[in-house]
């Protein structure tokens, strides 16, 4: 999964997809998930237990994105994004749904 914790490329990745959807006059989608308890789990647990929790979401995320058509990538810390050119809210959703049934 392509980190994009240095700042511009995760803002490029959204920027490049928002114009391209105003020249198409399509849409996208930004699904952005962040692990609230990975604070708690590297505490009680240790970090190898976070990074393992942070890894079992990106996986989740990863199959998500096949059936989406769209991107998932690491926003930074315990925060993922997937970008989905050409779906809707309605869509976005779907995915959202699908993403919640398959986490752990």
């Amino acid at each position: 999964m392509p980190s994009y914790k240095a700042g511009r490329p995760k803002a490029d990745l959204v920027v490049t997809e928002a114009e391209r959807a105003e020249l198409q006059g399509s849409v996208f989608s930004i699904l952005l998930v962040e692990i609230s308890d990975i604070d708690k789990i590297n505490r009680m647990d240790g970090y190898a237990a976070g990074d393992a929790a942070i890894r079992s979401v990106a996986r989740a995320l990863q199959r998500v994105a096949v059936n989406c058509g769209g991107t998932a990538c690491r926003y930074g810390g315990p925060k993922l994004a997937l970008v989905m050119p050409d779906n809707d809210e309605s869509e976005a959703r779907r995915c959202a749904s699908d993403l919640l049934a398959d986490l752990p």
